[in-house]
């Protein structure tokens, strides 16, 4: 998964597409995961594990976002990861069994 960015394009027309789902929602999913391309990008990592999914989602914490938007981060990368196994682009989900914040 040496490319992302790419990655992430092609879930969003994913997304789009094949589950029809709404503009809004499918530009919720592009910026959450542009942050995380962004959080990947600075710590130079092309091939993120488990612990780099919870470093990210600690930094959305210290900046202050809130339980629910964590969340929907979280629901964003293991939707990400879940395509990218079902397209045969990963062996190995990263995210699997990752829960999400408890919203307060």
């Amino acid at each position: 998964m040496s490319d992302i960015a790419g990655c992430i394009d092609d879930f969003l027309a994913f997304l789009s597409v094949e589950r029809r789902l709404s503009s809004n929602t499918v530009d919720s999913y592009r910026h959450d995961l542009e942050t995380y391309r962004k959080f990947l990008s600075r710590r130079k990592l092309l091939v993120p594990v488990r612990e780099d999914i919870a470093s990210h989602l600690m930094s959305l914490k210290l900046k202050g976002l809130s339980s629910t938007t964590i969340a929907r981060h979280l629901a964003a990368i293991k939707g990400l990861y879940r395509f990218l196994l079902n397209e045969g682009r990963i062996e190995n989900n990263p995210a699997v069994g990752m829960r999400t914040p408890k919203v307060w």
